[in-house]
């Protein structure tokens, strides 16, 4: 009785391994590595930014642990940061506020 179980469930979990393993390369070549190389060009973009403001923009974060998807920044005075944010949302860009313990403003 076993083994009738066993080769009754066997080429049912077979093709799901099969069909499992063909989605993730399927996820990993057309959407992960785009989105990859995306996200690396977006950090560099924007660390390159950073460095080249002549300290106009600073990132409070410690490069060792900066996140690859949220890059908070600041500006040289907390007015300008207030208004950087008015204009971006009238632009239609929300949810730029910094974190609460970081603060300044995500790109």
């Amino acid at each position: 009785m076993l083994i009738t179980n066993l080769s009754i469930t066997l080429p049912h979990v077979m093709q799901f391994t099969f069909v499992d393993w063909f989605l993730k390369i399927l996820l990993l070549k057309m959407i992960w590595r785009p989105l990859r190389r995306r996200i690396w060009r977006k950090l560099r973009f924007s660390t390159m930014l950073l460095m080249k403001s002549g300290g106009f923009y600073k990132c409070p974060v410690e490069k060792s642990v900066r996140s690859l998807m949220n890059v908070p920044f600041t500006l040289k005075t907390f007015e300008l940061e207030v208004g950087f944010i008015k204009q971006a949302a009238s632009q239609g860009m929300v949810l730029l506020k910094g974190d609460r313990s970081v603060g300044g403003v995500r790109a």
